[in-house]
Order: structure tokens, then C-alpha cells, then sequence
């Protein structure tokens, strides 16, 4: 049986309309409900794009995309706050007159904002950008990581805070005169607190092609840094693109890598800890463990020695992918991405979540209805993390009825993945 939640004109009625209309007599009881499940639309007359979301230490949310209609031309880092419900309390752009794009947050110990993101440089090169703002969005400090010439692009896709307090960066160089082994290597950066460079690693395999989307500090000394490679293998049953973890030391030094996938394309997004090691979300076109034709959402366990003791494929007849995911309370696992296997038209995507158990597999209920949200334009789920009553993802959206511009889209579900009507 299909579920979908709701379509995007109905969406866009509830946001604006039906949460703010629930009948009680108790003002506590509707401000309960109302942060329990909303869905809100951020975002002006051209194109948005969402990125990533973290919950806030007063019960509300920070979100980060990139954004055409504010800012200082071209495509500028767009960080909203809201409140517990969604609404909008202040927003800001960053960048300069090119394209920009923010891409991963963190909230710092001091109750700030951590972004990581792409600076476009007036020679139409791209740097990784780093910045880093106050609780109220003022730049605190603000870094870009590359070597601003024509032939090289460095890109930001991931900042996660380390142990020292400092910050590991992750993402791709194509430089040529850093880059170790092919045309495009994965890039590490590790700052200290106050975003000063303390070392810069490029890694890579030979004649191959690897970026690195995301990176988990194991221990003081270790990272694991997980992302998607051209042609490296580990075997003649791997081909095509696979997904790749990189062990690296507190000095970015190599010790260890693996590669997991199969004949076909297999692309590696997010890494995360768990309790039983490290979780590792991607998307698979090798039709592993008898999964369909198309791509499908996969989902690897490892240990702190990069074997694989889990691997799990789920999705539909079309394509389905996974884009992030976190640990449930219950050991469980939350995945957003997209599907065209459960929408109404497979000609256009629509945010799909996944919930699991700590296996992986798909909780029976959430099978049977999958979790859907969308409409006819291109829908796409992009991080989602758990709250105490429910989930929070972040996604892109296209209003098709009136223009072909995308917005953000923050959307609120409870613990089973519905939106309460």
C-alpha cells in the first residue's frame, strides 16, 4: 500500500493555514500539537536549496542551503533560524558576487554555527569555504581552503567538530599540484577552534577519481572519512563507482582503507556512529542482496577496523536514494533521501523516510506505507535528524503550479513519519 502524507499544494495550505486554525481551549495543548508535525516553505521568488538542519539548544532549529533571491549575487549560503514550530525568526545570507553554497553545519560549544560550504572566486574557480557565526548569525571568523586558479576546485561538503575542539573538514580537490593520484582526490582540512589551518591532507588511489562527502572522529587519534571513488576495487566483484572508507590518524596519515559495492555504481554519503560501530548510507544500482533494478537506498555497518559485519539494500521498482540518516533512541535508524518507486509519477522525485531497525531493516509498518512527502515537481530529502517527539528533515522543493523555482522545505513528522492532521 502507497503512503503519501500529503501533496505539495495541500502542504503548502497546511503550512500556511491549517496549524494555525486547531480549535482548543488550552493554548498549551496547541502549541504541543503544533510543534509535534509542520511543514514550512522558506525561500524567495528564485531558486532555494536546503542542506542541512540541527536542532537548537532553545527547542528550535538551524537550517542551511544556498539561495538566488538575497544576498550579493549569483547563489549565496542561506542560513535561516526558526522556532520550535517552524516559523522564521531571523535569516542571513554569506558569500560573494559568484556561487555559493552552504552545505553542512555544526553547533559550536559556545552556541554559534559552524558552516562548510563552496566559495566561487571571480575567475569562476571554487574554494572551500568555512565560516563561522554567532548565535545571532554575526561572522565570527570566515576561511576559504584552496588555490584560487583556473585549474583547480576544492569543495566543502562536510564539517564535523573534533575532540580538541577544533574542526575536520571533508570534501574534493582537483588541483593539480595536490592532488596525489588522479584528477580528483578527497580533501581534508583540520582547523583549530578558531578556523586556523593546522594541516591539509589530499588522498587518493591510482587513476581514480574520489570525493569525499563525510567524516566521523573515532577516537582522539582516528577518523574515518567515507565518500564515493571512480575505479578503485577491492575485487573483481567490484566495478564501476564503489564506496570507499579511508582511516586516517590524527595526522591524516593513511592506515587503512576499504571499498564496498558492487558491479555497478555505488556512491557513499554519510557516515555515522552508532552503537555498535559506524553506520554508512549510500546509494546502489548493483542490485545487491537481491534488490530491484534502478538504485537503491544501501545501508553498510562497520567496526573501527572498516569490516563490513551489515549490509542492507531497500527500495522500490524505480530509484531510491539515501542522502543521510542518524541513530534512533531505540538503536534504530532514520534515512532520508528520495524515491521515484513510491510517487505518483516516476517522471519527477519525491522525499523519501526510511526508519529501521538496528539491523537496518525496514521497520514492517514503514515497509507496508512507505513515508512519502512531494508533489508533481522534483522533491528531495536531504538530512533529517530525531527529536524527542518525532523527526525534522531538511529538503528541496519545486512549486510546479505557479513557477519552476525551488524552496526550502522544513517538514515535522512524529515518531511514526506522519504529519498529524
Amino acid at each position: 500500500m502507497k503512503f503519501r502524507s500529503y501533496k505539495l499544494k495541500l502542504l503548502s495550505i497546511l503550512a500556511g493555514v491549517c496549524l494555525s486554525c486547531l480549535s482548543c481551549d488550552d493554548d498549551a495543548t496547541i502549541d504541543l500539537e503544533q510543534s509535534k508535525s509542520f511543514v514550512k516553505f522558506y525561500g524567495g521568488l528564485r531558486d532555494q536549496k536546503g542542506s542541512d538542519v540541527k536542532q537548537t539548544p532553545d527547542g528550535g532549529y538551524i537550517l542551511l542551503g544556498s539561495t538566488t533571491s538575497f544576498g550579493n549575487g549569483g547563489s549565496d549560503i542561506y542560513l535561516i533560524k526558526v522556532d520550535k514550530f517552524g516559523n522564521e525568526m531571523w535569516s542571513n545570507t554569506y558569500g560573494g558576487p559568484n556561487d555559493d553554497e552552504g552545505k553542512s553545519i555544526q553547533i559550536t560549544d559556545d552556541g554559534g554555527y559552524a558552516i562548510l560550504g563552496d566559495f566561487q572566486n571571480t575567475n569562476n574557480s571554487t574554494d572551500m569555504y568555512f565560516l563561522k557565526v554567532n548565535a545571532g548569525g554575526e561572522v565570527m571568523f570566515e576561511y576559504t581552503f584552496g588555490n584560487n586558479t583556473l585549474d583547480s576546485n576544492e569543495h566543502g561538503n562536510e564539517v564535523q567538530k573534533t575532540l580538541d575542539g577544533g574542526y575536520i573538514l571533508v570534501g574534493s580537490t582537483s588541483n593539480p599540484d595536490r592532488t596525489e593520484t588522479g584528477p580528483v582526490d578527497f580533501y581534508l582540512v583540520k582547523t583549530d577552534a578558531n578556523g586556523i589551518m593546522e594541516w591539509q591532507r589530499t588522498r587518493g588511489f591510482e587513476d581514480s577519481e574520489e570525493v569525499g562527502n563525510s567524516v566521523v572522529q573515532i577516537d582522539n587519534d582516528n577518523y574515518i572519512v567515507v565518500g564515493t571513488t571512480e575505479n578503485a576495487r577491492e575485487n573483481d566483484q567490484q566495478d564501476g563507482k564503489n564506496i570507499f572508507a579511508y582511516k586516517i590518524n590524527a595526522n591524516g596519515d593513511n592506515i587503512g582503507n576499504r571499498f564496498y559495492g558492487g558491479l555497478n555504481d555505488d556512491f557513499g554519503n554519510k557516515i555515522c556512529r552508532t552503537s555498535f560501530g559506524y553506520a554508512i548510507l549510500g546509494t546502489s544500482s548493483s542490485q545487491m542482496n537481491g534488490s530491484s533494478a534502478g538504485e537503491n537506498i544501501i545501508m553498510i555497518q562497520i567496526d573501527q577496523f572498516l569490516d563490513d559485519f551489515s549490509t542492507k539494500t531497500f527500495g522500490g521498482a524505480e530509484n531510491d536514494q539515501g542522502m543521510s540518516m542518524a541513530q534512533t533512541e531505540d538503536e534504530g535508524f532514520i534515512i532520508v533521501g528520495s524515491t521515484t518507486s513510491f510517487t505518483s509519477t516516476s517522471d519527477n522525485s519525491d522525499i523519501y523516510l526510511v526508519r529501521t531497525d538496528f539491523s537496518g531493516d525496514i521497520l514492517s509498518e514503514w515497509e507496508m506505507s512507505p513515508r512519502v512527502f512531494g508533489g508533481q515537481g522534483v522533491d528531495e530529502g536531504k538530512a533529517v535528524i530525531p527529536t524527542e517527539d518525532g523527526f525534522v528533515l531538511i529538503a528541496t522543493s519545486t512549486f510546479f503550479e505557479t513557477t519552476n523555482n525551488r524552496v526550502l522545505n522544513l517538514i515535522k513528522t512524529d515518531k511514526q513519519g506522519f504529519l498529524i492532521r
